[in-house]
């Protein structure tokens, strides 16, 4: 699952930055190439990895194209039904 998420602070120097993840606060090391209010996050296999923002929106996509095959597969049934 890819979020995006509030950045909480940014040390640039320790590399530390701690983000708002579903409101709880996460502290990793990443490095970042500018200062942002906003890093998205993927959670996987307990792990919490920082991602660009392209691949957060192609994982939105993709999510989307999921959800609109799932509600034309149940508009099926309930015609089939009728």
């Amino acid at each position: 699952m890819i979020k995006e998420c509030k950045v909480l602070s940014y040390n640039k120097f320790l590399h530390i930055l701690v983000f708002s993840y579903d409101e709880k606060p996460i502290q990793i090391t990443a490095v970042l190439d500018n200062e942002c209010k906003t890093v998205f996050v993927e959670y996987k296999d307990s792990k919490y990895k920082i991602v660009k923002k392209e691949e957060y929106e192609k994982y939105i996509k993709n999510l989307n194209k999921r959800k609109s095959v799932k509600s034309d597969a149940c508009s099926e049934l309930e015609n089939s039904e009728l």
